[in-house]
């Protein structure tokens, strides 16, 4: 039987590292580029891969670029899905991951586009609002995805927001 080369600590940071992969739960280690929003919004799912099933979900954090998403079925990776917030917005994203979690299943979901019930002001982001969104606290879904749209389309914002 072939001996392992890594050392006791290199084994038992793998297996906690694997373990937390396996669990969902994130370690001190792990460097995410954006700050995430916790969430706790019900949604309506179209899996658009499959003759556009629906299913309910909740999304449980979002970030700027992508969302985590808890439903009661797996989904695989690099599904076009319909994410859809009643009354509020659709988010157009793809499967990035998918890992079961007790009973459920969570997903890792990039953000491709999102379209608003209601056309979003445009005005500026005011400076307490946008210091908020670059770290990730007291912000709901919806003014994270107007926020992340408005950044998109305004270079004074989006420049107040590097500095």
């Amino acid at each position: 039987m072939p001996q392992s080369t890594k050392s006791p600590e290199q084994t038992s940071t793998g297996r906690r590292i694997a373990s937390e992969a396996m669990s969902g739960e994130t370690g001190p280690s792990e460097r995410r580029r954006e700050p995430r929003y916790p969430a706790n919004d019900p949604v309506e799912v179209c899996i658009l891969e499959s003759r556009s099933e629906r299913v309910r979900g909740t999304i449980l954090d979002i970030s700027r670029s992508g969302l985590r998403l808890e439903l009661q079925a797996p989904v695989a990776m690099s599904v076009h899905l319909e994410i859809i917030l009643p009354n509020r917005a659709v988010i157009f994203g793809e499967t990035r991951y998918c890992r079961r979690h007790s009973d459920t299943f969570q997903l890792g979901v990039s953000i491709d586009d999102v379209y608003f019930a209601q056309v979003p002001s445009f005005r500026h982001v005011e400076a307490d609002v946008l210091s908020r969104y670059l770290v990730g606290m007291d912000l709901t879904i919806l003014e994270v995805m107007q926020i992340r749209d408005h950044l998109t389309k305004c270079s004074a914002c989006r420049e107040r927001a590097t500095r």
